[in-house]
């Protein structure tokens, strides 16, 4: 019968496809029950978790004090979202950010001019200074099934060498990987998925966050979902 139908769908120009997984997916297979959101920014991230229903605690991470003041605006009325003012990184320190014109590519790294062609308001409007903190000690007491996001503009080798015993309780990792590096002094691709292949995790989703403006079909960077086989 399924053969029958999917001959007439294809007389029609449609067909019948496997539906892939997506990063709900992934959390509601590993039972997640704690996200520890890096670089959180206003809190996007987690938003679009709750409106996938993902209903389990959130952590988010904002270092900068003005975006941290909305993240915090955002959250006030949930009470499984906790925000926290402050940066992951390697070690324990204060460090100076440099604040873009659009906050979403703010970074501790400076940026490329790649990261102007790609979008204008990557420029740099202010420095700011900021708290920094290894994850292994900020996440001492977290408990359950951990998944982990990072999206620390050029910054994410950082955030897992200061993350230590910590990712041996994480059972999923998403991060924002470059194609064209609009960060100076950022891992490769290659290198980033060896350093996640050294942690014990395997590619689970690959998706492409935003293309190039001179070259429409190729990638700037890419969500990679990393997870530990089940």
């Amino acid at each position: 019968m399924k053969t029958v139908i999917r001959k007439l769908l294809k007389a029609t120009g449609r067909d019948i496809v496997r539906a892939q997984p997506r990063l709900i997916d992934f959390l509601q297979h590993r039972r997640i029950d704690q996200v520890i959101d890096v670089g959180a920014n206003t809190g996007q991230f987690a938003a679009s978790l709750r409106k996938e229903g993902y209903k389990g605690n959130i952590v988010s991470l904002e270092p900068l004090a003005s975006v941290f003041l909305e993240l915090q605006r955002n959250c006030a009325a949930d009470p499984n979202w906790t925000a926290i003012n402050v940066a992951a990184g390697e070690t324990d320190e204060t460090a100076q950010i440099a604040v873009a014109e659009n906050t979403v590519f703010s970074s501790i790294k400076k940026t490329t001019s790649a990261a102007g062609d790609f979008d204008p308001q990557s420029r740099t409007i202010a420095s700011e200074t900021i708290r920094v903190k290894r994850l292994e000690e900020l996440m001492a007491d977290i408990k359950g099934n951990i998944f982990l996001k990072i999206d620390t503009q050029g910054y994410e080798a950082q955030v897992l060498a200061g993350a230590g015993s910590f990712m041996d309780r994480v059972l999923g990792v998403q991060m924002e990987l470059p194609c064209v590096h609009l960060y100076e002094g950022v891992w490769s691709m290659a290198e980033a998925m060896k350093a996640m292949e050294a942690l014990g995790f395997t590619l689970f989703q690959m998706q492409p966050v935003n293309f190039s403006k001179t070259d429409a079909v190729a990638p700037i960077e890419l969500d990679c979902l990393f997870g530990r086989p089940g």
